[in-house]
């Protein structure tokens, strides 16, 4: 029969009061890219989803997430039958990540057969993972799904939308702070392209959007390269 072994109350009481050890995010990555590989061996559904709100806690704490190659579809649900918005790059749906998590799925009308569209997905996956900034939306990660298959690049929803229906909501807002905001994320991104030598913008979009998180107001630039 297991037996719990007793500890002494002041030992007990002294470690329940000490701080948690801080993990560095190679850490935070390493323990969920585990917990990944660890989910589809799951013995039951029980502990399926006890490994997933696991993960999901982990991602809150570190803001990141080891979606190398490609995320699994396990990991999102697709919470939207349309397309709640559209533009030249292509279309975005809502989704939940880890089952918590609301994010967009934004998708090519480009299939990921054609090989120049592959290409561009690609590189513009590749671009976009790497940029880390306050003002600049991050992308947690990529899925191809489909057939004809298509890549979904999946970033976290903004809870209050673009700049311009947020301003329609809250014409009062501090409209310089804003632009301040994303005028720091584009000097952020342009100075990556430059750097890769793919500086201009032409052909490409962006948007202005506008979160809110834990109180504070944050603006943040979500991007789509042109080829």
């Amino acid at each position: 029969m297991y037996h719990r072994r007793m500890t002494e109350p002041t030992a007990l009481s002294n470690d329940m009061h000490s701080p948690k050890p801080t993990l560095s995010e190679s850490d935070y990555m390493a323990k969920m890219q585990r917990l990944r590989e660890l989910v589809p061996l799951a013995p039951s559904e029980d502990e399926k989803n006890r490994l997933i709100d696991e993960l999901s806690d982990l991602y809150s704490e570190c803001g990141t997430y080891p979606s190398e190659p490609t995320l699994y579809e396990w990991e999102l649900t697709n919470t939207d039958n349309a397309p709640f918005t559209s533009g030249g790059f292509g279309d975005c749906r809502r989704a939940l990540f880890l089952g918590r998590h609301s994010v967009v799925m934004k998708c090519s009308r480009a299939y990921y057969t054609d090989r120049q569209a592959k290409r561009r997905a690609e590189r513009e996956i590749r671009m976009w993972k790497g940029l880390q900034h306050p003002n600049v939306l991050p992308l947690i990660g990529s899925i191809v799904l489909g057939s004809p298959p298509r890549i979904f690049m999946v970033p976290p929803l903004m809870e209050k939308g673009n700049l311009k229906d947020y301003l329609k909501v809250k014409p009062d807002a501090d409209q310089l702070s804003l632009l301040m905001k994303i005028a720091v994320g584009l000097v952020a991104v342009t100075g990556i392209r430059l750097r890769s030598s793919m500086a201009a913008m032409q052909g490409g979009e962006l948007q202005k959007l506008y979160s809110s998180t834990t109180g504070a107001r944050k603006a943040r630039m979500c991007l789509h390269l042109g080829e």
